[in-house]
């Protein structure tokens, strides 16, 4: 007998647009196309008895077709059982090393400026003790705050989050 395991996937983003005026507002992927895949059936164990992991592809297209600059501050992922009612804190890797912590990504976005393809290496991705990942290549004075600059059209990554117990 199968027994099926439902899980929710809520992914959280904060990006910074700044106009041409300047100004700059914080808001919720405005004016992007913000994709997050995640399979909606899979196995619990692999042939071995082991849990698998769940591949999230996140990708982010349009970036450089209005006149507004994103700007990716972090990105965090919640997960919880279908039969729980609300969603927890979202998941961190603190314990893991940074390398352990980077062999998480894959499929990764390389330059590509026929395709207008950012680099997502780039980006510098680290682990945040309040969000799955934060994004680091660039700093913000005014604002205090990492970021990374997304303005080619297109930018993406695989993120896989391991079992946990």
């Amino acid at each position: 007998m199968k027994k099926i395991i439902w899980f929710f996937l809520l992914i959280g983003t904060q990006l910074n647009i700044f106009g041409q005026d300047g100004g700059t507002r914080q808001t919720q992927v405005v004016g992007r196309d913000v994709v997050a895949d995640a399979p909606w059936r899979m196995k619990k164990t692999d042939s071995e008895g082991k849990l698998n992991s769940i591949p999230v592809h996140i990708f982010i297209k349009d970036a450089n077709l209005t006149e507004c600059n994103a700007d990716l501050i972090y990105l965090s992922i919640y997960l919880k059982n279908a039969t729980d009612t609300s969603f927890g804190n979202p998941i961190t890797f603190n314990a893991y090393s940074d390398s352990a912590f980077l062999s998480l990504f894959s499929s990764k976005s390389m330059t590509d400026a026929a395709l207008d393809i950012q680099s997502f290496n780039a980006s510098l991705p680290v682990k945040d003790p309040n969000n799955t990942i934060q994004f680091t290549s660039d700093y913000s004075w005014t604002d205090l705050t990492h970021y990374t600059n997304i303005d080619h059209q297109f930018w993406y990554f695989t993120f896989t989050i391991p079992p946990i117990n």
